[in-house]
């Protein structure tokens, strides 16, 4: 029962989110703790595309058109966190392709979704514990 109503609230969609900007975050971290690492290539999430690619229900569902491709499961996002495919090639710093400023401003990014899906959830869980207390 609370599993149709979660979903109905699309609950589990703010909860990828929550996953993915959570993995990004860690991502980000790596990629500045590792600035001075040489050889050390940056890692990304891409979380928008995780959602975009929603099924018709509320589900996310994700394709593999790869083999090569990172599994998503439900064990954990970790898998979500890949190198980024768009970052130079060339190293930036003669060390690696790590740009401290673009990796603060992703930090930034980041923790604007995080802010806005974890308020969204909150309301969502406010609107049905008042639905459910008729307060």
């Amino acid at each position: 029962m609370f599993k149709a109503v979660f979903e109905k609230m699309n609950i589990p969609i703010f909860a990828r989110l929550l996953d993915g900007s959570s993995a990004r975050q860690r991502a980000i971290a790596d990629n500045i703790a590792n600035v001075n690492t040489p050889g050390y290539k940056t890692k990304d999430v891409n979380f928008a595309e995780l959602l975009n690619s929603t099924g018709s229900g509320n589900s996310v569902s994700v394709l593999r058109s790869d083999s090569r491709h990172i599994a998503l499961t439900d064990n954990g996002n970790e898998q979500l966190i890949e190198e980024d495919k768009d970052s130079l090639s060339e190293p930036l710093s003669g060390i690696n392709n790590v740009d401290i400023d673009k990796e603060m401003v992703k930090a930034a990014e980041n923790q604007l979704y995080y802010s806005a899906a974890s308020k969204i959830t909150a309301a969502k869980f406010k609107s049905l514990h008042t639905s459910i207390t008729s307060q």
